[in-house]
């Protein structure tokens, strides 16, 4: 007999009977088994990590400039707004770009007040992903003077100042060594769960 025979029939998957041995099927189902839950678990994982991304490039962008003002002792010169959206063109056709303007606030309701920080869109501003978790009002068409001071806030933040849709809310801008008060109304809620 040759030592690749001896070998092989050393190794068989069945008994001399022809049924197969209980250990080689115990192991062999594991074994599958414990493939098919890593097979579930990276699938799972990577669809988390394509939802939190997600979820984050809706708040924010891949690529932020952000401008800290000109220094008048050195003479440092801001780029120009035309300057800026030329620049932008040379994007590729899937790729967007919207102005933002980040503003840190007080907002005080007649029973609690919160820091909060405000964002400011230009009118080219992609709306979807607010859109997506909207859970109460609507956006408002900002291009009209009676939407002007209109505002839409997380579920966190109108549960934290004990306000709701429709709701009046004094906003104290912060900036320059003072503050401008403005009443906001909120006009929309979302929620993105993101905490979760």
């Amino acid at each position: 007999m040759s030592l690749a025979l001896f070998i092989a029939n050393r190794l068989t998957l069945r008994s001399a009977s022809g049924k197969m041995q209980t250990g080689v099927v115990i192991a062999v189902t594991g074994i599958a088994l414990s493939v098919v839950v890593m097979l579930i678990s990276i699938a799972v994982m990577m669809g988390f990590k394509e939802e939190i991304r997600r979820k984050i490039m809706g708040f924010d962008s891949q690529l932020t400039i952000t401008v800290h003002g000109a220094d008048s002792n050195t003479g440092t010169k801001l780029v120009e707004l035309g300057e800026l959206r030329n620049a932008l063109k040379v994007l590729p056709p899937e790729a967007s770009s919207a102005l933002t303007i980040r503003q840190p606030v007080i907002l005080k309701t007649p029973a609690d007040f919160s820091g909060a920080v405000v964002k400011g869109m230009s009118r080219d501003y992609d709306w979807e992903f607010v859109r997506e978790n909207l859970v109460e009002g609507e956006i408002p068409d900002f291009k009209a003077d009676s939407t002007l001071y209109h505002i839409i806030i997380s579920r966190n933040l109108a549960k934290d100042l004990d306000a709701k849709l429709g709701d009046k809310i004094d906003a104290y801008f912060l900036g320059d060594g003072s503050y401008r008060t403005r009443r906001l109304k909120i006009a929309a809620v979302y929620d993105t769960h993101f905490g979760e």
